[in-house]
């Protein structure tokens, strides 16, 4: 394979895994109860495993920001699928793997 004269660097932030309109794994989106949070969980979903296989590839990928949504102590966790914080770090990981 012939190496690229470049470095490609990608930067993201605030997945907010976890969130009922967070970016979601498939896995976990049947977690949700309606059909509303499934479709926009699922069409996130899509748009950004396609964006990031268009963008590969990636030689650095830096997230930052909000990447799981915590216990939701404010809410109550209400506006959560799961309030697991390994949980939703699985989430979190599924999503970045998308990247290699």
């Amino acid at each position: 394979m012939k190496k690229r004269p470049f470095k490609r660097f990608l930067i993201g932030a605030d997945l907010h895994c976890s969130h009922r309109v967070g970016l979601t794994p498939p896995r976990f989106q049947s977690q949700i109860k309606g059909k509303k949070y499934y479709k926009i969980q699922n069409e996130c979903y899509d748009w950004y495993a396609k964006e990031l296989e268009t963008l590969k590839p990636i030689d650095i990928y830096c997230l930052n920001g909000d990447l799981i949504d915590g216990d939701g102590g404010r809410s109550g966790g209400t506006e959560l699928i799961t309030t697991d914080i390994r949980e939703q770090r699985e989430m979190a990981g599924a999503c970045i793997s998308l990247s290699s």
